[in-house]
Formats: structure tokens, C-alpha cells, sequence
């Protein structure tokens, strides 16, 4: 079930709603296919799956590595399709002007909202858990 989580972020609003899981495989692989490095570095120390599972990943410093490892254009395209289920101040980001007008200068509130957009859709891989828990 969809559901959608609400969270301030320098003084804004957001809400994200998860994305359809069609969506959010295709999301998922391509981000696992960048953060392979990081994923890989963060749980080096698990003998097994579970250890996996439980390891806390830092979702921001996936975030950067993510974004550090792709060029201009797929990084700008990739970013704008993870706002899609977004808004900030009850504005829906996956608006071109919305977006510009959110983040204008404004590129460090932008990586905490993506950090944001990922631990809600993406949480259960990288914490072991759901994002309630």
C-alpha cells in the first residue's frame, strides 16, 4: 500500500508519497547500479543476509555518492524523476516551475529532500526495516 510521509526540512514542508513499485524497481537498480561501491563499503562487515539487512546506511552520503558518480544530464533527469511523488509547501515538485522556484540556489535543501524522497521509498533495503519503524 502507498502511503505518504511528511517532514520539515529547513523551515519547508514535504510529503512523499512512495512510488508505484514498477516505479520503484526501476528507480531502485538504477541507484544500486551507481551506489554499488558505497552499498557494498557500508556493509563489508556482514557475514550473511541478515547482517545485511540490519546494517544502518547513511542515506545522505549514498545520496552524494550517487549523484558523484553520474554525469549532468542523467544526474538532472534522475533527480527531477525522484520528486515525482513530491511536494514542498503543498507545491507538487514533479512541476518544472515548482521545482525551479523550490530550489533556485538552494542546492543543499535539495540533497536533504532527495535524501528524504529516498529513505521513505527505499528505507526497508537500506535500514532493514520499514520506514514506521
Amino acid at each position: 500500500m502507498r502511503r505518504t510521509e511528511t517532514r520539515d526540512i529547513q523551515g519547508n514542508e514535504y510529503q512523499v508519497t512512495t512510488f508505484q513499485p514498477r516505479t520503484a524497481l526501476r528507480k531502485f537498480f538504477f541507484m544500486v547500479k551507481l551506489l554499488g561501491p558505497g552499498i557494498a563499503d557500508a556493509v563489508s562487515g556482514a557475514k550473511n543476509l541478515s547482517d545485511v539487512l540490519d546494517t544502518d546506511v547513511d542515506l545522505p552520503m549514498l545520496v552524494k555518492g550517487l549523484v558523484e558518480r553520474m554525469d549532468e544530464e542523467v544526474v538532472t533527469d534522475f533527480v527531477i524523476s525522484m520528486f515525482s511523488t513530491t511536494a514542498r509547501n503543498r507545491r507538487d515538485l514533479s512541476d518544472e516551475s515548482n521545482f525551479n522556484d523550490a530550489f533556485s540556489g538552494n542546492y543543499g535543501e535539495m540533497l536533504e529532500a532527495l535524501a528524504f524522497v529516498v529513505e521513505v521509498n527505499f528505507s526497508s533495503f537500506f535500514a532493514g526495516k520499514t520506514a514506521d519503524t
